[in-house]
């Protein structure tokens, strides 16, 4: 089974659980997300803002009987060191055919409570 994953407007700093010095953001360069499901991996464009909306998309082959989950993490860019390892999250496929609809919008909570709208699209 095919399924398509579009990216969506993200928050990585508004109701963080982090606490959040106003010098890091200004340093911060831009953001993104990697993504990855098995041995498939993604990585979206950079988008230099609190709260991106990230146009990318991409396809990932699952096989629901190996109870298939899709990785995220979010990175942030620095112009002067290697880009920094913000948070991770997880969402799990297991009931994709029991969507009722063939799009199944999400939202991906990162442990450091930042956010990520994220749909998905079954394309079978």
């Amino acid at each position: 089974m095919r399924i398509k994953v579009k990216f969506g407007l993200g928050s990585f700093e508004k109701g963080s659980k982090m606490a959040i010095n106003p010098a890091d953001i200004r340093l911060c360069s831009g953001r993104y997300v990697v993504a990855q499901c098995g041995s498939q991996m993604f990585k979206t464009s950079v988008e230099k803002t609190v709260n991106p909306v990230f146009s990318d998309t991409f396809d990932i082959t699952v096989v629901p009987e190996q109870r298939p989950l899709i990785f995220f993490e979010y990175y942030e860019t620095h112009p002067v060191k290697a880009d920094e390892y913000k948070a991770f999250s997880s969402i799990s496929l297991d009931d994709v055919y029991q969507w009722k609809n063939k799009q199944n919008n999400t939202v991906v909570d990162f442990s450091n409570g930042s956010r990520l709208n994220v749909v998905l699209v079954r394309l079978d």
